[in-house]
C-alpha cells in the first residue's frame, strides 16, 4: 500500500488513495493531525503526537518541536539524556504516522510519498537530510 505523509513543523497528516478517492488516515487517536513533536521520559520511552505534545508543557527539557527547519544543519536536540537531530526526530514522528496508517488500513505500508514543507531558500540544505530520515523511518522497502 502506498501513503502519502505531508510532514509538516507544526503538524503531519497521512493520506492514501482508496475506493477511488484520497482519504485521510486518522492517527491512534483517531485525528487527522498529529503534532510534529516528539518527548522522550526518563525510562527511554518515545513520546509522539499528541502526547508529546502534552508532555512538552511539563517536560520541555525532555521534548521538542519545530525541529524540522534545522534539517540540515549540525543543531542537535537534548531531551533528557538522548541527543537528537532533526533528521532523527522527523524519522520518529514519520515512524509513528506510518504505524498509525497500518493499524487503521490493516495492512502493511511499503511505499510512502512524503512531501516535506521545504521553504524554498532551504530547499537544497534540506534535499540529503531527507533522504536519511526516510532511510531511518524504515518506510520504504525499495527507496533507492
Amino acid at each position: 500500500m502506498l501513503i502519502g505523509i505531508d510532514l509538516g513543523t507544526t503538524n503531519s497528516l497521512v493520506a492514501c488513495f482508496r475506493n477511488g478517492k484520497a482519504e485521510i488516515i486518522p492517527n491512534r487517536l483517531g485525528e487527522n493531525f498529529t503534532p510534529s513533536v516528539v518527548s522522550v521520559d526518563d525510562k527511554g520511552t518515545v513520546y509522539v503526537g499528541r502526547s508529546a505534545k502534552e508532555r512538552a508543557m511539563l517536560y520541555p527539557l525532555q521534548s521538542a518541536d519545530v525541529f524540522k527547519r534545522s534539517m540540515g544543519t549540525e543543531r542537535e536536540y537534548q531531551l533528557g539524556d538522548w541527543k537528537l537531530r532533526a533528521e532523527e526526530l522527523s524519522s520518529l514522528v514519520l515512524r509513528s504516522l506510518k504505524e498509525d496508517a497500518e493499524a487503521y488500513l490493516d495492512e502493511r505500508i511499503t511505499d510512502a510519498i512524503i512531501r516535506p514543507l521545504v521553504h524554498p531558500e532551504e530547499s537544497p540544505r534540506q534535499c540529503k537530510p531527507m533522504m536519511l530520515v526516510l532511510k531511518s523511518a524504515s518506510i520504504f522497502t525499495r527507496l533507492e
